[in-house]
This record gives C-alpha cells, sequence and structure tokens, in this order.
C-alpha cells in the first residue's frame, strides 16, 4: 500500500508542472489524506487582492515578503477542528489558548527560480502576522515546490497576540523529478502515517498534529536518517570488498569510507552548481581522464 501511496504523492507533485497552482496544491493535500472541504478562493489570485482581503490596516513588510515577485496567491482551505473530529474520532472537543484551533493553507508562487530558506522564512513570518492562527504555505517557484511551516506561542505580555518562532521546510522538492527522499518525506507527512505513528500517544489536538509534523521534518530526525542510511551503506560496500586483495579489514574498511566521502562531496559540489551541470559528472570525468594521452596510475592504487 505504501508503494501505492508514494506513486500517488511522486505522480501528485509533478503535476505543478501544468495546470492552476490551487488545484494542484489541494490534489497534493488530498492525496496526504487532508480533509480540504472548507474552501474560501480568492476572486483574484494577485498579491492586491490578497492584500485588500487581509493585510488592509496591519502591519505587514512588502520588501520581507517580497511582495513584487508574487505571480500568484490563493487561499487554498481551512482545517479546523470541525473537519479534524470528521477524520480523526480522538480530536477533542475544545481546545485550550496555548493550542491552535485550526490551519489557513496558502499556495504562492513567486517569479525568480530559486528563493532560499531565509527568504522563504521571512516570507512565511509575514504572513502568519496577518492571523490567529498558523498559517502553512505551499511556494512554487521555477521547477521547485517548498512546504513551510511555523511555530507560534501566546505572548505572555500581550495576551491577543502570538509570537512567531522557528520556520521549518520541505524545501526545494523537483516537481519534475522528486527525490525518492523528498516523497518518502511527504508520506510521512501525510495524515494517516502520523496519526499511525502517534497512535501511542493519541492526536487529540492541533498541538498533537503540529508535533507529529515538526518531528516529520526535523532537520535532527533527517540527519539521524541519513546516518543511518549512510552506516548501512558503508557496511554492505565492506562485505562486497574482497578481504584476500587488501592488507587488512581495517585497509577495507577505511577504502569504502574514503570512497563514499569522496562520492558525497562531489555530489555536494553538484548540488550546489559549482561545476558543471552534469548529472553524471563522475562518470564522464572518468571516461575523458581514461582517453586522455597523459599517464595515468589509479590502476596502482
Amino acid at each position: 500500500m505504501s508503494l501505492e501511496i508514494k506513486q500517488s504523492i511522486a505522480d501528485a507533485i509533478k503535476s505543478f508542472q501544468k495546470g492552476k497552482l490551487t488545484q494542484n496544491a489541494i490534489n497534493l493535500f488530498n492525496t496526504l489524506g487532508y480533509n480540504t472541504e472548507r474552501q474560501a478562493p480568492l476572486d483574484n489570485t494577485t498579491f492586491d487582492e490578497f492584500k485588500d482581503s487581509f493585510i488592509i490596516d496591519r502591519k505587514f513588510d512588502e520588501t520581507k515578503a517580497k511582495a513584487r515577485e508574487w505571480k500568484y496567491v490563493d487561499l487554498l482551505f481551512q482545517l479546523s477542528t470541525t473537519e479534524m473530529r470528521m477524520q480523526e474520532s480522538l480530536f477533542k472537543e475544545t481546545v485550550e489558548r496555548n493550542e491552535p484551533a485550526s490551519y489557513l493553507f496558502f499556495a504562492v508562487e513567486l517569479s525568480d527560480k530559486i528563493y532560499t530558506r531565509n527568504q522563504l522564512s521571512q516570507i512565511t513570518r509575514e504572513i502568519n502576522s496577518l492571523f490567529p492562527m498558523h498559517v502553512f504555505i505551499i511556494f512554487k517557484y521555477g521547477n521547485n515546490i517548498t512546504l513551510s511551516l511555523i511555530d507560534r506561542r501566546p505572548n505572555k505580555k500581550i495576551a491577543d497576540k502570538d509570537v512567531l518562532e522557528k520556520v521549518t521546510h520541505v524545501y526545494n522538492v523537483s516537481i519534475c523529478k522528486p527525490h525518492a527522499a523528498h516523497i518518502h518525506i511527504f508520506y510521512t507527512f501525510s495524515f494517516d502515517a502520523i496519526t499511525a505513528e502517534s497512535r501511542k500517544k493519541r492526536i487529540e489536538s492541533f498541538k498533537d498534529l503540529q508535533i507529529g509534523w515538526r518531528k516529520v521534518i526535523s532537520t535532527d530526525i533527517l540527519n539521524k536518517q541519513f546516518y543511518l542510511d549512510y552506516q548501512k551503506l558503508s557496511k554492505s560496500l565492506i562485505k562486497a570488498v574482497c578481504p584476500s586483495q587488501l592488507t587488512s579489514k581495517l585497509t577495507a574498511h577505511q577504502g569504502v569510507l574514503n570512497l563514499l566521502n569522496r562520492i558525497m562531496f562531489i555530489y555536494f559540489v553538484q548540488k550546489k552548481e559549482w561545476i558543471m551541470k552534469d548529472e553524471n559528472f563522475i562518470y564522464h570525468f572518468w571516461k575523458d581522464y581514461q582517453e586522455s594521452k597523459e599517464e595515468n596510475r589509479f590502476h596502482e592504487f
């Protein structure tokens, strides 16, 4: 079943290549299992319409929000305790002041091809500052989408205001060739996956759901999973090395780790686009080197 869901998620991500952003975004959240029935789209999907509808006399820094670069903006849907109780019978009837009672989901398309995490965080903060509830934003720019989520807590000095805290992103998800790791993150972000993971603690409120979301897109969790995968790959490669051709097992271990570290470094440099944009850079580099007239001694090592 998980393979089918992941394929549906991949298809939903790829759908952002064409069609309306609103429909594509709602389709993605439907695929992730969230109730999107409470919709109130903007009459015109422009920043001016957004400004007339939500900013009015509120404080909003258009420079930080990069308002001039908004190609498209729309309110996708609202997820309240009513919808959540329809999906999750454990959701309690009442909520406390320090617990979110609903979420708004927005989609924003930006004009440039790439944006940093910090730039998206600033836009996320400015939008969230306009509303008393959490605002979840899906950004589209170039050939990528990013999901952005913010933490907020009640202001200890001003009772009816919140303090906006850390912004976390599922960042730079390719809509042409979604990476398997991003598809997996989206899968673990799905409503069914989070509720299944949280059964022991019971999801009773948006606060519990927020903790589940935060856990999925936590950098610490992603780093831990990366090193577990790295360790597994290292062990499998070490087993594949023939000990009889090496001076010691330690040599095998160190050789494999050196190889992986070098490959990871080259991959990192490629992702930063510090070298040519070639997905098969290592292969082409090695082929060119072998065909060159320069004497090569790699076989001696």
